[in-house]
């Protein structure tokens, strides 16, 4: 009965080690400032975890990384050359050729919401995400399906001339990689209990 009771304890021990190890941190980029040009690549840091955007234009071939993140008090965009005649509004814009931000991670995080500025009654966004692979998860969407999505990348476009937004704000859920100190002294815990099953037994 005891090896039974010991036994039990061990399990339980291993198992509340495990879920606590998997936990994971919400964490906000708020992307609005006065920054302007940052270049083609920005990092952004919140909570000691990164996230690096990147301004692209759609060409034949794909996406290419050939224009600026831009950012402004409404939110991130892409700023490049003009385009027919006009000079760039600094938006995320569908005219003249597609543009795109890209933010990716080290490893997969879970996308939870988004915020726009600047998105009006005719704008609308598409989203796709690299998971072993790109895939477009929504087309002309006016917002971000909840807590939907994981990947190391998403890429958030323009491909309409009606089309113009900025990105202001960005949430995800992105694993936590060091275990907390509760989980070490669990799994401290289920060692001696292991120690103590086979001394008894």
């Amino acid at each position: 009965m005891k090896k039974i009771v010991m036994s039990w304890a061990v399990a339980i021990v291993m198992l509340a080690g495990i879920s606590a190890s998997a936990n994971a941190t919400l964490v906000t980029f708020n992307l609005n400032g006065n920054g302007g040009s940052l270049g083609n690549a920005y990092t952004f840091s919140s909570d000691g975890y990164d996230m690096t955007a990147r301004a692209q234009e759609e060409v034949d071939s794909g996406w290419i990384n050939r224009r600026n993140v831009y950012q402004t008090r409404y939110g991130l965009g892409v700023k490049g050359r003009r385009e027919w005649g006009y000079r760039d509004s600094g938006q995320v814009d569908g005219w003249g050729r597609d543009e795109a931000l890209m933010f990716s991670f080290d490893s997969s995080v879970s996308l939870e919401t988004a915020r726009f500025g600047s998105l009006g009654f005719r704008d609308d966004f598409n989203l796709a995400v690299y998971n072993n692979g790109w895939s477009t998860v929504q087309e002309d969407s006016k917002s971000v399906c909840y807590s939907c999505y994981t990947g190391t990348a998403f890429r958030f476009w323009a491909d309409s001339f009606e089309d113009d937004f900025f990105i202001k704000q960005l949430k995800f859920d992105i694993p936590t990689a060091v275990p907390e100190p509760a989980t070490l002294a669990l799994l401290c815990l289920g060692v001696l209990a292991v120690g103590v099953s086979r001394r008894t037994s």
